[in-house]
């Protein structure tokens, strides 16, 4: 028999048992495994999505490849926050995959992911976003015009005026 709270009531435990609500632990393989748990599970939306955050935010590269996975959901929210985690990652594999989505044809996920490389720490990272700016693809071009305008920084003037 299902009750009407049954499911939210399992959503409220999933969360205690996973610990939201608590500072998130980079070390904690144990909170690792249960977020890919989650993420990889048919659970809401939102809660797949806050495990993909939590995965992102912890930067253990043992959760890269659900995060990598999950770049491809059907669901946008889930998506998001993918594409969003991956610039936590240090790996090849979250770079390679934020420059595959970068040159996809659907818009919102080339800002995406245009911004996660544009935000990265990594210095080498910059000439890859100047790089949108100098594609043969007009969109391409244009998005990367798009997100530098969203998110502009002196440290890219030099070299924006370089590109442009």
């Amino acid at each position: 028999m299902n009750h009407p709270f049954s499911s939210g009531l399992w959503v409220v435990v999933m969360m205690i048992n996973l610990g939201w609500g608590q500072p998130m632990q980079s070390e904690n393989k144990s909170s690792t495994e249960r977020f890919i748990t989650v993420a990889q599970s048919d659970a809401a939306p939102y809660i797949r999505a806050d495990a993909l955050h939590r995965l992102g935010h912890s930067g253990n590269e043992d959760g890269v490849d659900v995060v990598v996975s999950a770049t491809s959901d059907t669901t946008w929210i889930v998506r998001k926050q993918a594409i969003i985690s991956l610039k936590y990652f240090s790996s090849k594999q979250a770079e390679d995959r934020l420059r595959e989505l970068a040159k996809e044809n659907d818009p919102k996920n080339q800002i995406l992911a245009i911004e996660r490389l544009y935000l990265s720490e990594k210095d080498d990272q910059h000439s890859t976003v100047i790089q949108f700016l100098k594609s043969d693809d007009q969109s391409i071009r244009n998005i990367a015009a798009q997100t530098f305008s969203f998110i502009p920084e002196k440290r890219f003037l030099a070299a924006l005026k370089g590109a442009l």
